[in-house]
């Protein structure tokens, strides 16, 4: 603030100085302009013609040079300075060629000591005007010295009877008056002076105040993690904040002014009839949750408060709301639901899988017996074959199931995420479901970032995306895999904050339905024909044992999977607050969020 301050007194400064320029150029101008004009042709008097050209002269071009100095120099009080004593050398001159004692320009001075308040305020004007004096008394009194008894009395002061001692007094009484009358302006002057420089101090104090009051406000109000309405009593909205902006897709210097009911009237209802009932006295402070349609026709859940704004008297003089997307707490309420049922499924599935492996695997062994030792043929042959593919095939499923119910980590270790990536891209590149027109990109990370946690199992994950993503793409289409930093993961709601690693593979695939992505990680749910189900239920309980979470979004140009996973400083620390970032945090900032890929399920 101080900065600013100073900023402006040294504009207001730079101002008063142009003005100055301004104002001596035009003065000197008019009076050195009178003077030629009245004392053109008259014999002996139109001596003093070149001097006053001369002056004009000198004038114009200092006048150049101040403007200059103002526009390219710093010090504008040190010039002002300066302008007024070379000021106090012309007016001297002007007095000189204009008749000295009898000179009507000695009110030039009068001119000067005024500018120099704006300058210098009382003691600087007082300065001045005294070095008015002086120098005036200085003049007229050398030309007095050497212009003798001769010089007083062609100045007329007194009658030519009148003695030289006369006029001696004459001319002190003189400069005792002009010297008064300097002194006098100077402190009228100086006083008006600083009376207006303390009243625009107090001004700019009072200005900075409000300007920093104004600013906190809409620093707070534009800071606000909440969605923030305030409406008049005639129903008008009068503050609308950024968060306000994002969630409903308005603009704030739309609706200010307007009426709240037009611009929420088909966004949400209920937030109408929620201000409308607190305007017309329904309560003090109102809670409910809603929903609401942004401007680009999504629906998002919010939270809203609702209270009265009153004026000093206690009646209402309008409302104030707070609203919250809900959205993400939405998200997280889902994923914790969806892993205590995928954790309830785990545990039937275990026991289900060890009961049905054991008679599986005695069927099939009889089965190859009979195959073996009978003479069967024909039709007969061809059914004990498909009983034995099934059971093959079955045993797998089985095998899948049993994967799916023991997703724990079954060794925790440091994992470099680099190396596994460059492990999966090689992968990728020789896949046999890579068609021939997809490219593969994997973006490289800065720095290299270590989870912990079982490789084997994270590569299973991985893997299983990007194979998804192929199947996705069929022959044409591109493959990118990113790795982006979180500073604020949360698994669950109950968890702190942690440093994070997203890993998202991207695909420009036809892209999955909402309603099969509400299904997308629900066991034995698939899209593909001969799929069984368990793809990306077993790599979302993969990474949830791994304290991480696995996110799709996609749309008609392609799907993004996006995995987080806690970095080693942080994994595992579940309810314990980070004391520092993790190392690749920093790193992969830089590294731009891909295309939103999704795959088809498994």
């Amino acid at each position: 603030m101080e900065r600013a301050d100073r900023e402006r007194d040294e504009a207001g400064l730079r101002r008063s100085l142009r003005a100055l320029i301004a104002l001596r150029l035009a003065v000197v101008s008019a009076i050195l302009g009178l003077g030629i004009f009245f004392l053109r042709g008259d014999g002996g008097l139109e001596r003093w013609n070149r001097p006053f050209f001369v002056m004009l002269g000198i004038t114009v071009l200092l006048s150049a040079v101040y403007w200059a100095g103002v526009k390219k120099g710093r010090s504008f009080r040190f010039q002002a300075v300066l302008q007024l004593l070379v000021d106090i050398g012309l007016a001297t001159g002007i007095i000189h060629y204009t008749g000295d004692f009898a000179s009507p320009f000695a009110l030039l001075y009068i001119l000067i000591i005024s500018a120099g308040s704006r300058f210098l305020l009382l003691r600087g004007t007082i300065l001045i005007a005294l070095l008015c004096a002086a120098v005036h008394g200085a003049h007229l009194s050398l030309h007095l010295v050497f212009g003798g008894e001769r010089s007083v009395e062609l100045a007329g002061f007194f009658p030519p009877a009148a003695s030289a001692d006369e006029g001696s007094r004459l001319f002190a009484l003189q400069i005792g008056l002009y010297t008064i009358t300097f002194f006098l302006l100077a402190v009228v002057s100086g006083y008006l002076s600083v009376r207006v420089h303390r009243g625009g101090e107090a001004l700019a104090a009072v200005r900075t105040r409000l300007r920093r009051a104004c600013l906190n406000t809409d620093q707070i109000v534009g800071s606000l993690s909440s969605g923030l309405l305030t409406a008049d009593e005639a129903g008008r909205i009068v503050h609308f904040n950024r968060t306000a902006e994002r969630i409903t897709g308005l603009d704030a210097r739309t609706v200010l002014g307007r009426s709240f009911e037009e611009v929420l009237e088909k966004a949400s209802p209920p937030l109408v009839t929620l201000l409308r009932g607190i305007l017309s006295g329904w309560g003090d402070v109102l809670r409910q949750e809603t929903t609401l349609v942004s401007v680009s026709s999504e629906v998002v859940p919010i939270g809203m408060s609702a209270s009265p704004l009153r004026d000093e008297k206690g009646d209402v003089a309008g409302v104030v709301c707070i609203f919250q997307d809900l959205t993400e707490v939405r998200r997280m309420e889902e994923h914790v639901r969806h892993v205590d049922r995928l954790a309830a499924i785990g545990e039937l599935s275990a026991g289900i899988a060890h009961e049905i492996r054991n008679p599986l695997a005695t069927i099939s062994g009889s089965v190859q017996v009979l195959q073996t030792e009978l003479p069967v043929g024909g039709e007969n042959a061809r059914l004990l074959e498909i009983v034995v593919r099934e059971s093959d095939r079955l045993h797998r499923i089985v095998e899948d199931f049993l994967s799916f119910a023991r997703t724990g980590p079954t060794e925790r270790h440091p994992v470099d995420l680099a190396a596994l990536l460059e492990e999966i891209r090689d992968l990728a590149e020789t896949h046999p479901k890579r068609g021939s027109g997809v490219e593969i990109r994997f973006d490289p990370q800065r720095e290299r970032c270590t989870v912990r946690g079982d490789a084997e199992q994270l590569r299973q994950v991985l893997l299983n995306l990007v194979t998804n993503a192929l199947e996705a793409m069929g022959e044409r289409g591109t493959l990118v895999v990113r790795t982006q930093a979180e500073r604020a993961f949360q698994a669950s709601p109950e968890d702190y904050p942690v440093s994070a690693v997203a890993v998202s593979v991207s695909d420009t695939g036809p892209g999955i339905g909402a309603r099969a992505r509400a299904d997308l990680f629900r066991p034995f749910f698939t899209t593909k024909r001969g799929g069984v189900g368990l793809g990306l239920a077993l790599a979302q309980k993969i990474v949830v044992s791994h304290r991480g979470k696995i996110d799709v979004r996609s749309n008609h140009e392609g799907t993004t999977f996006t995995v987080l996973l806690p970095v080693e400083e942080t994994a595992g620390r579940s309810g314990v607050r980070p004391a520092a970032e993790s190392a690749c945090a920093a790193s992969a900032r830089t590294i731009g969020a891909g295309k939103k890929n999704e795959e088809s399920p498994s």
